[in-house]
């Protein structure tokens, strides 16, 4: 692995990252005061630089699909191929993107959607470009927009929708809506017209095409633009913004990507006024609502959107202004049963498996249900499910032992943590006790919605700095040592300063290794990305290993970490 990948570990990414956001920042201010031109000539430059060309393999090689190729079936998995990529990006003059490979991947609600996947080198361009065109994009987004953005998130939809709709005086009606095949039938003419990156290479990645693997046929795409492709959500969403301002002040929009919402006093409003905007709006944009979708409801009835019911319940007691009752957001019915549907299918594959097995697959889908939905209305829903899932559990006991006593079941999976006394445990002679995550003791923290605020503008870097430290108190993704470690480190990796869960694996470091006495205690470990772990490893760059040892993060002599720390853990903290 060393001799593999000796180059590609000697770059500093701490620097490639400082770089680049440099002169993200410069490319958000010289937009902010109109110098186009400016704006134009920071952005190639982005582009052409090392740092960029370094960071964008590097974030395709480390993505969960970094080892899912394109059509020509081609890898990064070597240092040749890896510093081949960055050479290559520095001209693009001749760039021809290949067409991407068309795959099916099931919907949520039956069907089957297109996902296209470019080859590792395509994704590699397109990647360079979004760090070129994201500055650009967050300085002309609509402040109700929260997808595809960074710091921004499906529960700041969620919490804006809670604030207007639950206030004293609120509107109380909602149109709801989603757009029709949004990515398959964007407007081409109307991208290259408005989309601010060099006209020619958008037109390439556009009009690619697509294939199929087993027909090997190219075919043409006259219209939308690929799901799956690093581009496309950011010019997806540059698409739609605009429409705040094209429905005016008498209504409130709540997008996150092509899902949305628009808020009115009265249905006769939205029907004759916010409706037409809305469909004037999408047709300059190639794209109209789906019909079967679209509702004007009130917020009595409640309506369902990201995955949560919102609905005003009566309630007389609360009554004041022009509110009957108490608002409230919950998980919506249809989702619950499907999770509690996606429980059941994943204990049955788990038939005849160990306990640990168990647990150690449940837990990370337990934590991401409970991260999303925790901080509203879902304590008891929280409470339904884990019922739920100890149901489950105790079929599954029985099942792996039938013909053992019920009280030695008991004993044997169950044990009591405070007072809970049937929290199921996995305990192997050798190997750290491990606990079924209790989702009905998750504590319900509530979101605190986002500022409408520009990241890539310097006066506004120490907010979103506090955001992240305050969104790594709340996670419960991680259990044990690794939650512990990722609020100390406020969710960022050491070694590359960029946020550690933006999707790459983990792995617990030792700053002094096991090999030289090093132990599993707190201040011997260090929670950092997969791909900075090796970095720490395999670098044979002297300068970037002097750098960690004064940062503290390599040790080469004897330390003395306080005492109780775990065993051996790499496992069992997940």
């Amino acid at each position: 692995m060393n001799k593999t990948f000796r180059k590609f570990y000697g770059i500093d990414w701490k620097h490639c990252g400082d770089v680049v956001f440099q002169l993200q920042c410069a490319i958000a201010k010289a937009w902010q005061v109109h110098d186009l031109q400016r704006v134009r000539q920071l952005q190639d430059q982005l582009v052409r630089t090392f740092e960029a060309r370094a960071l964008a393999v590097k974030k395709v090689r480390t993505n969960r699909g970094g080892k899912t190729p394109g059509v020509d079936g081609v890898v990064w998995d070597r240092d040749s191929t890896l510093m081949e990529a960055i050479s290559r990006l520095r001209d693009l003059s001749r760039y021809k993107p290949m067409p991407v490979k068309r795959v099916y991947i099931p919907k949520g609600k039956g069907g089957r959607r297109p996902l296209g996947i470019p080859t590792m080198y395509d994704r590699a361009v397109q990647t360079l470009f979004v760090l070129a065109l994201m500055p650009v994009a967050e300085s002309t987004a609509d402040s109700r927009s929260y997808a595809y953005r960074p710091y921004k998130s499906a529960h700041d939809a969620a919490m804006y929708l809670k604030l207007v709709l639950g206030a004293r005086y609120s509107k109380r009606w909602v149109l709801e809506t989603d757009i029709e095949k949004f990515f398959d039938t964007l407007s081409h003419e109307w991208l290259l017209n408005n989309i601010p990156m060099p006209r020619k290479v958008l037109e390439k990645f556009l009009k690619a095409g697509f294939m199929v693997p087993a027909q090997r046929v190219v075919h043409g795409t006259p219209r939308g633009t690929p799901q799956g492709g690093a581009l496309s959500p950011i010019i997806a969403n540059m698409a739609l913004d605009g429409l705040e301002k094209a429905l005016g002040e008498r209504f409130r929009v709540v997008r996150y990507a092509d899902d949305l919402v628009v808020v009115g006093k009265g249905r006769e409003d939205l029907a004759s006024q916010a409706l037409p905007a809305l469909r004037g709006f999408l047709a300059e944009r190639g794209l109209r609502l789906a019909p079967r979708k679209t509702r004007i409801t009130s917020i009595d009835e409640g309506f369902d959107f990201l995955g949560f019911t919102f609905r005003e319940y009566e309630d007389e007691g609360r009554a004041v202004g022009t509110k009957k009752g108490i608002f409230l957001v919950t998980p919506a019915k249809a989702k619950v049963q499907t999770f509690k549907k996606r429980l059941k299918r994943t204990l049955e594959s788990l038939e005849g498996r160990s306990a640990r097995a168990v647990i150690l697959r449940l837990n990370p889908i337990l934590r991401g249900w409970a991260q999303y939905y925790k901080p509203f209305t879902s304590k008891e829903t929280f409470s339904s499910v884990s019922r739920y899932v100890w149901q489950l559990l105790w079929k599954w006991c029985r099942k792996k032992h039938p013909r053992k006593p019920l009280r030695a079941l008991r004993t044997k999976y169950f044990m009591r943590v405070g007072g809970n006394a049937w929290v199921f445990h996995a305990r192997d002679a050798g190997r750290p006790t491990i606990t079924l995550v209790p989702l009905a003791r998750i504590r319900i923290v509530r979101h605190t919605l986002c500022a409408d605020r520009n990241p890539f503008l310097p006066e506004h870097r120490d907010y979103y700095l506090q955001r992240q430290t305050l969104r790594a108190k709340r996670n419960v993704l991680l259990g044990g040592y690794r939650s512990t470690l990722h609020k100390a480190q406020k969710g960022i990796c050491p070694v590359c300063h960029a946020e550690l869960l933006d999707g790459e694996s983990l792995e617990m470091h030792h700053i002094l290794s096991r090999k030289l006495g090093g132990r599993d205690a707190p201040t011997n470990l260090l929670l950092i990305h997969k791909f900075c772990h090796k970095l720490l490893t395999y670098s044979k760059n002297m300068r970037l290993k002097a750098a960690w040892r004064d940062a503290g993060l390599v040790a080469e002599g004897p330390r003395s970490p306080a005492p109780g720390g775990p065993p051996h853990h790499k496992n069992s903290a997940k």
